[in-house]
């Protein structure tokens, strides 16, 4: 059986649909949603918490216990805890494997070895009341209230206790933020005149006016929280006491509301990717993790979204035959419901938003100045751009519209939930138009892959003898029960058709390049990204020939890195002194050609170089021998040389294919070349490396550094 059939497979397919509190997302469409807080209550009390780059969280106990959580492995660790005589925990910082402890009764500091779990020194300082601690460039910075009498001030500590201040006249110290750049911030809070001071004290923001963008309400900044890149986290108090983390854009007079908490938070700590916490001071703290929560459609109370699309046959009075739904894997509590209806024309309404009893004319008009004319473009129209081309109307209000729209139409429903293939009855039209309806909740949302249509209407019934069609009620019921018999085998024979495609490797489905690979006996490595592993396929049985020789391995290199991400360029290269000039590119290449390859990786800024003990016979020079072969295992080794490579896993597969594509009698090793060198060691002289001209400049040049002193010759007398 011959049909034709209109699809909608790809994002931008789906784009084209109506939608309301639909997402499209990785080729399909699922729920709307937005970002949110999700908070876990954990049973740590602590006066004050840090997080180590490495996402461990720290805590400094009330008796000024240390403690170490990791929250990936679910271990707890104490490191420390003070010994005999009075402490008083203020604060704590981390820095690599060590961390700092602020003891308020003494103004002194706590070295502690977070590898040795033990203390490793005792800074004495003149700090008269630390607030709180951050490591900035390998010192630790210190935010010090002072006494009663004076201001506050953040210092640097040095090793002995010295203390250099950085900034003075801090008023009322609440809390510090260093960032992972060396950048920082101080939250001066005094009576009702808040400010941000950056570090170096060169910029301050006032916050006395800061309030809530979505509502207006009053924010006392309390503490600071991260900020890597982008607005600054906040930690407010609102004028009822309740407790908001905000993002605050530097500069702004107004925050955006993050999560609310009943509870006061003492502090605010995290790193960038990682959740945050906050010491709230009853023996827990919170633990805030950014996450997405799906959206309730506008207006409503429901997790609910609807899609519109609309198939066109190209012919009038065409009767539409089938509606296949590809569902994504279905959540519990989700549903997909689907209503369908027919016509010859594009209008789906008789009388256009005027016969809508819920639209007034004025409505009407300002839907008109936005181009939305009939039922059909407001019932597919997105409330959320539609409310922003009309200011004056609400995204709320146009989800009003926008339903009754829909519900104005003479849908016919399809009676069963999550329909994966559709008999359709009473579709003849040219035009086949299609609402999908997706349910779910906060946390799960159906899925649609794809939906694919299928006209003209045929059936198995017309190879029976025709008395199986006389009687209309009969025929109907034989039609929908041969109608399961059809659907399985119009699908088997559309494969048969098709299955020329998974012998492609450039158009077999990814799902499928595996089985393919198989048939051509390739070990597929599955971090490889997918262009590579088609191009692979395709060029197999040439690699297979070359296979365990130098041309073959090279060849394998060069097809794996030249479809990899390249690595980061290095931010001084524009130096003369160590970028690689552009007069010296042929050189380079010809580096790289030394092993009989072609030219650079791919293209792309990958070296690729492979030597073999019998490439150092040509060497007479011990000195110059002696780095090459310490990098080889014996006669019967090679080593690769290639990078820089942008991630550590780049590395690891280069290492597997010289692993897989030895020879079983040698021993292969990967040498990585980085983008910077030290002497010694992983420096390539035009690779990595370049050598300087000498210059003679008046007033510039150093003696014994880039010009020496010559003897008298006869030319210079």
């Amino acid at each position: 059986m011959t049909f034709s059939t209109a699809r909608t497979v790809t994002a931008a397919d789906w784009r084209s649909w109506g939608r309301c509190n639909v997402a499209v997302t990785g080729g399909g469409v699922v729920l709307r949603s937005s970002p949110a807080i999700e908070e876990t209550v954990r049973s740590i009390d602590a006066v004050d918490l840090a997080v180590s780059a490495d996402g461990a969280l720290y805590a400094l106990g009330p008796a000024g216990t240390l403690t170490r959580h990791d929250r990936e492995q679910g271990i707890e660790q104490q490191l420390w805890q003070p010994g005999p005589g009075a402490f008083e925990p203020a604060a704590v910082c981390v820095d690599g494997d060590r961390a700092y402890v602020a003891d308020r009764s003494a103004g002194r500091l706590v070295a502690i070895s977070t590898r040795l779990q033990r203390q490793i020194g005792t800074v004495e300082t003149d700090l008269e009341t630390p607030v709180e601690l951050a490591t900035a460039g390998g010192s630790v910075l210190a935010l010090d209230a002072g006494r009663e009498d004076s201001a506050g001030r953040l210092v640097r500590v040095g090793p002995a206790g010295q203390t250099e201040s950085i900034l003075d006249g801090v008023e009322s110290p609440r809390d510090l933020l260093v960032t992972g750049r060396g950048e920082g911030w101080v939250l001066d809070a005094p009576s009702e005149r808040p400010r941000l001071r950056t570090i170096d004290g060169e910029r301050t923001l006032s916050l006395s006016s800061l309030r809530l963008g979505s509502s207006g309400e009053s924010l006392t900044p309390t503490c600071l929280g991260r900020s890597e890149a982008g607005p600054v986290v906040l930690g407010c108090r609102t004028d009822d006491g309740e407790f908001v983390l905000c993002t605050y854009e530097l500069g702004a007079s107004v925050a955006t509301e993050r999560h609310r908490q009943g509870r006061s938070w003492r502090t605010l700590v995290g790193v960038e990717e990682g959740p945050l916490y906050a010491a709230v001071g009853d023996g827990s703290c919170l633990e805030l993790a950014a996450t997405e929560r799906y959206t309730v459609e506008p207006g409503t109370s429901r997790y609910r979204g609807t899609v519109l699309g609309r198939f066109d046959a190209g012919t009038d009075e065409i009767e539409w035959h089938r509606l296949r739904l590809d569902l994504g894997r279905q959540s519990s509590g989700t549903q997909v419901r689907v209503r369908y209806f027919a016509t010859d024309g594009q209008s789906v309404d008789t009388g256009g938003l005027s016969a809508l009893e819920c639209l007034s004319a004025d409505d009407a008009a300002t839907l008109a100045s936005a181009g939305v004319t009939s039922v059909w473009g407001l019932a597919s129209s997105d409330p959320a751009v539609l409310s922003a081309e009309l200011p004056a109307v609400s995204e709320r209000e146009v989800t009003a519209w926008r339903r009754a729209a829909e519900q104005a139409i003479d849908w016919r429903e399809v009676g069963t939930p999550d329909p994966t293939d559709v008999l359709l009855e009473g579709a003849a039209g040219r035009y086949l138009h299609v609402a999908i309806e997706l349910r779910g909740s906060r946390t799960t949302s159906p899925r649609i892959d794809a939906v694919e249509a299928f006209c003209p209407r045929q059936s198995y019934l017309r190879y029976l003898p025709d008395i199986y069609r006389e009687d209309g009620t009969s025929a109907a019921f034989l039609e929908r029960f041969l109608s399961i018999f059809e659907s399985m085998f119009v699908d088997v024979e559309r494969e048969i058709e098709t299955i020329t495609r998974y012998f492609d490797p450039g158009g077999v489905p990814s799902d499928s390049l595996e089985w393919l690979a198989s048939w051509l006996a390739v070990d597929v490595d599955e971090s490889w990204p997918e262009s590579a592993r088609r191009e692979l396929l395709v060029r197999a049985p040439e690699l297979y020939r070359q296979r365990g020789t130098r041309a073959g391995l090279r060849a394998m290199l060069e097809l794996y890195l030249r479809h990899v991400e390249p690595p980061a360029p290095v931010p001084d290269r524009g130096s003369s002194a160590l970028r690689r000039a552009t007069e010296t590119a042929t050189n380079a290449a010809r580096v790289a050609n030394a092993d009989g390859g072609t030219d650079r990786a791919g293209g792309l800024p990958h070296e690729l170089f492979v030597l073999e003990h019998a490439d150092l016979d040509g060497i007479e020079s011990d000195a110059a021998r002696e780095p090459f072969e310490r990098a080889l295992a014996g006669p019967q080794s090679f080593v690769v040389y290639a990078g820089p490579f942008a991630r550590e896993e780049h590395h690891d597969a280069v290492e597997r294919i010289v692993d897989r594509e030895a020879p079983a009698h040698t021993r292969g090793a990967v040498v990585g070349i980085e983008q910077s060198f030290e002497l010694a060691g992983n420096t390539f002289l035009g690779v990595n490396s370049t050598l300087t001209d000498r210059e003679l400049e008046l007033g510039q040049t150093a003696l014994g550094g880039n010009a020496v002193l010559r003897g008298e010759t006869d030319a210079t007398r």
